[in-house]
């Protein structure tokens, strides 16, 4: 009995030594899905080329989209484009001529870990669909996913990868907003950080994590975790309403004004505005990327010209697909009587309570902010944004990330609040 023991526990060993150096090296069963992701890839440029040639395809197209433009709040302008789209895609079709080269520019063909990712994802299809996909190694597909894990895992704590999505961020997203490029450091500085703490944390375990995507059977000793699922979002509004209807007034010459509602207001409109005035050095900035980074040389001179002519407009039709009474409304800053009294102030006005107003909203924020309603508000927002319209073993893991992510957020704003960060990127001294 003892050499049963013994014996048994010596080839469970051995297995477990055996399957982490395979891991190690992904060295798994040759027993893969056929096709690269390059292949793919090549396949959507052919199909999108054919169909940009035929007219009565093209005719649909435009029919669908002039619809989507009643949707949006720039109607004539949307339609216009629309009109020309024939022309835009006409300049496109050189470029789509060599499929493999369209698609090694964006670095799916002999790129092993996006076909790494893309037999895994592969796999998990084949389980989740038999009588789609037959014959499925679960060791294979279990070995896979934690390989993938580790090397993602891997990824997001390489520091010089994690300083140059932060210096990405920094020169793309924070350097046209102008006056709020403080403002817009500063939340890349503080918060990208709790994501990938979160994302790290969360990956701690390869083998929890596949299991919890069903990549990896669940035994007695590892069962998937069940995230608490998002609550009554309605309810949640409510309750962060009545959070911010706490933070105080601001009294003002046309009345009082939610002191969150002033705070949300100004920052939101100031952003937007900056925005549209630096929109032709956004469009100048995605051009450099575009046509002289993205496509191949001889592509340069028609790329910069349908790109001068266009992409203006586009920035400026997507920017004011949002305002400031629409954001604030949507994380329940404000009301409606607020929003009203802020329209209303002179430039004068609102710059008079500018600071005063910053450093009241830090006090309560600081005092207040964890653990409050807006926490939840935040999760959902961010599970509903990013999580929702993923399948199922995405959606559990998307959901857990932001569940941790959410009450990280709100520490992190105390924090600042606590440090007049906020204010201060505000120059107010």
């Amino acid at each position: 009995m003892k050499f049963l023991i013994l014996a048994s526990t010596l080839f469970v060993a051995t297995f477990a030594f055996q399957k982490s150096a395979m891991l190690e090296s992904n060295r798994v069963s040759e027993n893969k899905p056929v096709g690269t992701s390059c292949d793919e890839c090549q396949s959507l440029v052919k199909r999108f080329s054919d169909a940009a040639k035929d007219p009565k395809k093209v005719q649909e197209l435009k029919m669908l989209l002039n619809i989507l433009c009643h949707e949006t709040s720039y109607v004539d302008e949307c339609r216009m484009f629309v009109s020309k789209l024939e022309i835009f895609l006409d300049k496109l079709q050189p470029w789509l001529a060599d499929a493999k080269a369209v698609c090694a520019k964006v670095h799916l063909c002999n790129n092993p870990r996006i076909d790494g990712f893309r037999r895994l994802l592969l796999a998990l299809a084949k389980r989740y669909d038999a009588k789609l996909f037959t014959n499925v190694e679960n060791r294979y597909v279990c070995d896979e996913c934690e390989f993938a894990v580790k090397e993602v895992k891997t990824f997001i704590e390489d520091k010089e990868t994690q300083t140059e999505v932060r210096d990405f961020l920094r020169t793309n997203v924070c350097a046209p907003l102008g006056s709020y490029r403080g403002f817009c450091d500063l939340v890349v500085d503080e918060y990208l950080p709790q994501l990938i703490q979160e994302a790290d944390a969360m990956l701690q375990n390869p083998h929890q994590v596949c299991v919890d995507v069903h990549a990896c059977d669940a035994s007695w000793a590892v069962k998937p975790r069940k995230w608490m699922p998002v609550m009554n979002l309605p309810a949640t509004e409510t309750n962060a309403a009545v959070f911010w209807a706490q933070s105080g007034r601001v009294e003002t010459k046309q009345g009082q004004i939610l002191m969150s509602c002033f705070e949300c207001m100004l920052t939101v409109d100031g952003l937007l505005e900056e925005m549209i005035n630096k929109r032709y050095s956004l469009s100048h900035d995605i051009r450099q990327w575009a046509c002289y980074q993205l496509l191949p040389s001889n592509f340069t001179d028609s790329c910069v010209n349908v790109l001068d002519l266009y992409m203006p407009s586009i920035v400026y039709m997507a920017i004011k697909q949002f305002t400031a009474e629409g954001i604030c409304d949507h994380i329940k800053t404000c009301e409606k009587h607020s929003v009203e009294s802020f329209y209303a102030l002179s430039h004068e006005e609102t710059a008079a309570h500018t600071c005063e107003n910053s450093r009241n909203a830090e006090i309560f924020v600081q005092k207040n902010i964890v653990g409050s309603p807006v926490e939840k508000l935040i999760y959902e927002g961010l599970s509903k944004k990013f999580c929702s319209s993923g399948p199922y073993f995405y959606r559990n893991l998307c959901d857990q990330l932001m569940s941790g992510l959410a009450p990280r957020l709100t520490q992190v704003s105390a924090k600042l609040a606590a440090e007049g960060k906020f204010s201060a990127a505000k120059h107010c001294n």
